[in-house]
Formats: structure tokens, C-alpha cells, sequence
């Protein structure tokens, strides 16, 4: 116990490297201004979640307001974590380990059918976004944490090659079945094999920003590797939104398509959800991707024409 609490109390290992330092300083400050708006908007609208879930109101909003105010204290926090990264081991520790439970509690829950598995919309932006980055910082001054982000270009080709074979279990489900009934009774039928597909895609495009980072450490430092981490980081969050549709969202909306014979309002939520998430995927998360690379390569005056 003396060790551990020795360790907890420092010292902690110092990022010595610019730019590692600048990115840990714009996650951490990100994380704080999620954690306050989303706080704020948990205290001031505690329906508005339930309303966007398709839940009933809760009997005691009270206390969703009650949980909104400690994710904005969090905010803090994080705030005081970008500000002093030399100290904010502890904080980030605690928040990483909050947002590994939060997940796990959820697919309990899930499992129970105490909560639809459309909560994991929510928990794209609450956790798993965090992990990375939260998970590389922690292992900061450790052979762990250099392998790691050594490793990055190598994991985002074996993940992105995973992903293409995924795309066999997609097909189906897909907008390539140009019949929707079709379309529907697949995702019915083969929820989880759709949504451990699309889990591998969403390793996949998380590699992708590791792959990134990877790549703006090694140009000339400048304002083009920093905008293009904005931008592969605002793109995973459109491409993770997106999953999150297609896992959560879209096989409820398919059994409701085939109760109703594709007929009647209530059923075109099948197709109004599809096009929402490929959107998000295809088109935004793919652009501003292409956007990133762009500003990456000219950042990187040696490569070969």
C-alpha cells in the first residue's frame, strides 16, 4: 500500500517533447469543454437526452442533473490537467478509469435490457474517444507508451485490412442491397455480426488518428501538423457517430421497417438513419480525413513527389 501510494503521489514522468506536449494540452483542454457543455446541458435540459434516446422521462430528473453537475466538475479538472501536465497524472488516471467503467456498466445493462443499446451513441463522446489519448499520456516515460507510438502506421494498416474483410459482414445491411426489405431482415437477423463489423471499423479509424499523430511528430513543427490533428480528430468523432448509428440505432429502426411492412412514418426511420450515418462516415469523417492527409503531406517537404 506504501508503494502504491508512493507512486500515486509523483514524481510523474515529464513530456519533454514539444509537440506530444501540445497535443496532450489540446485533448485535455477539449475534454474539459465537452465535459462543462455537456454538464450545463445535463443540469439546465436533464429531458432533452431521454427525448433524443426515445425514452420515457425520468421520474426523478433530479438526479440526471445531479450526475450532468459531476461531469462538469470533471471539466475542471481536465482544465487544471492541460494547464499543469507535470501534475496531471492522477486526474487523468481517474478519468480514464471512469470512462473504462462507464462502458462496461453500460453493457451490463445492455445485456439485462435495462437500458437500449442506444445509449452507445452517448458513450462514443463521453468515453471511448478519451481512451487513446487518456491510455498514451499515462504510459508517458514508459517502453510500453514508445511502443505504442512507434507502432502507429503498422496498426493502422493490419486494423484497415481487418476492415476491408469486416466489409463482408456489411455488405448485407448496406445500402449496396438495393432492397430495403432485404436490407432490414439482415440487420435482424445478423446484429451481431453487424455490429462486431463495425466495431472493427472503429478500431480502424481510431488507428487512423494515431497514424496521423505518428506522422505530424516527424514534419517540420508548424501550424499545418497541428490543424491537421484538429482535423483528423473532428473527423473520427463524425465517423464514430456515425458507427454508433449503424450498431445502435439502425437494427432497432429495421425491426420497426419490417412490423410495419415498410409502410407508415414510423418506418421510414430505416432509411432517414442510414443516410444520417453514412453522411457522417462517408462524406464528413472521409473529408475532413482527406483534408488532414493533405495538409500532412505538404507539411512533409522529403517525400518523394
Amino acid at each position: 500500500m506504501k508503494s502504491l501510494l508512493a507512486l500515486w503521489a509523483g514524481p510523474f514522468p515529464v513530456v519533454d517533447d514539444p509537440f506530444r506536449r501540445r497535443v496532450y494540452v489540446g485533448v485535455f483542454t477539449a475534454a474539459a469543454i465537452y465535459n462543462l457543455v455537456f454538464g450545463a446541458w445535463a443540469v439546465l435540459f436533464p429531458q432533452a437526452l431521454f427525448t433524443w434516446l426515445q425514452l420515457p422521462a425520468p421520474v426523478y430528473p433530479v438526479l440526471w442533473s445531479c450526475l450532468g453537475m459531476v461531469v462538469g466538475v470533471y471539466g475542471l479538472l481536465y482544465l487544471h490537467a492541460a494547464q499543469r501536465l507535470d501534475s496531471a497524472f492522477p486526474i487523468i488516471a481517474v478519468g480514464l478509469l471512469g470512462k473504462l467503467a462507464g462502458p462496461l456498466g453500460l453493457a451490463i445493462s445492455v445485456a439485462r435490457g435495462d437500458l437500449p443499446s442506444r445509449f452507445v451513441t452517448l458513450l462514443v463522446f463521453n468515453d471511448l474517444v478519451w481512451w487513446l489519448p487518456f491510455g498514451v499520456f499515462l504510459l508517458e516515460g514508459t517502453r510500453l507508451g514508445a511502443w505504442i507510438r512507434a507502432a502507429g502506421p503498422r496498426a493502422s494498416a493490419l486494423l484497415h485490412g481487418l476492415a476491408m474483410v469486416a466489409l463482408l459482414g456489411l455488405v448485407g445491411g448496406s445500402e449496396a442491397e438495393p432492397d430495403v426489405s432485404k436490407r432490414a431482415q439482415y440487420l435482424v437477423d445478423h446484429r451481431m455480426v453487424w455490429a462486431c463489423c463495425w466495431a472493427v471499423w472503429s478500431a480502424a479509424a481510431v488507428s487512423l488518428c494515431g497514424f496521423y499523430a505518428w506522422w505530424a511528430a516527424r514534419v517540420p513543427g508548424g501550424w499545418r501538423a497541428d490543424a491537421a490533428l484538429v482535423l483528423v480528430g473532428v473527423g473520427l468523432c463524425c465517423d464514430l457517430f456515425g458507427e454508433s448509428l449503424y450498431v445502435a440505432w439502425l437494427p432497432d429502426a429495421a425491426v420497426a421497417w419490417l412490423a410495419a411492412a415498410g409502410q407508415g412514418p414510423g418506418s421510414q426511420s430505416l432509411l432517414a438513419l442510414q443516410q444520417v450515418a453514412t453522411n457522417a462516415t462517408a462524406l464528413l469523417a472521409n473529408g475532413f480525413y482527406t483534408a488532414s492527409g493533405i495538409l500532412l503531406t505538404l507539411a512533409s517537404p522529403s517525400m518523394p513527389r
